[in-house]
């Protein structure tokens, strides 16, 4: 048996091919195409790595075209808006998990049927509220597909209804859309009656 084999004396490199994909771009309810913070944060530590642009840099060109165009697509090249919160606010909204979100911040799956304005009033509605992203994927989708029983929803909550209805409703009357605490299903009604004590012990801890 030879002892010669055809090996290769060194090991080709090819550029890694590396895309930047938009999301949110797909599927109901989804909102306005945009990067996640992860990828923007990955894709601009990336291009600021000297290493990397100066082994590949057709591959880092393109990719800085391709990112500067995602971004300037999403509006997300835009310096953030300045933080106007006091140092102590912002502890207590860290503290609370309250953090103030935009609209299209929100992603949840709609109930069939429903149109874009029914969807556009649910991630004000989210928003109104600073509904942890989250819980307004469970919440909204809940609010929207109720279908309340008076009878089994006073059985089900017995003389705590009249508070549980008074504090979903103070939730509800911060947002545009007008939604009446008496039509939430039962989960629609614990969840937001619970969201609201909570955001009141928060604007006391915020004051």
């Amino acid at each position: 048996m030879s002892d010669d084999l055809d090996l290769p004396t060194e090991i080709e490199e090819t550029e890694p091919k590396i895309d930047v994909e938009i999301i949110g771009s797909q599927g109901t309810g989804q909102g306005a195409p945009r990067l996640s913070d992860t990828g923007i944060a990955f894709y601009r530590t990336l291009l600021n790595d000297a290493a990397f642009v100066e082994r590949y840099p057709s591959q880092a060109a393109a990719l800085r075209a391709s990112f500067d165009s995602a971004i300037a697509a999403t509006g997300q090249d835009q310096p953030p808006a300045p933080d106007e919160r006091s140092p102590a606010q912002q502890l207590a909204d860290r503290h609370f998990g309250v953090t103030p979100h935009k609209p299209d911040d929100y992603q949840f799956d709609p109930p069939a049927g429903a149109t874009t304005e029914v969807i556009q009033g649910a991630k004000q509605l989210a928003a109104a509220l600073s509904l942890p992203p989250d819980l307004a994927r469970v919440l909204v989708p809940e609010i929207l597909s109720s279908q309340p029983d008076p009878r089994t929803v006073a059985e089900m909550f017995g003389e705590r209804l009249p508070d549980m209805l008074q504090n979903a409703q103070a939730a509800l009357d911060k947002a545009p859309v007008k939604i009446a605490a008496t039509d939430l299903s039962p989960r629609a009604l614990a969840m937001l009656a619970d969201w609201s004590r909570h955001l009141a012990r928060h604007a006391t801890a915020r004051s």
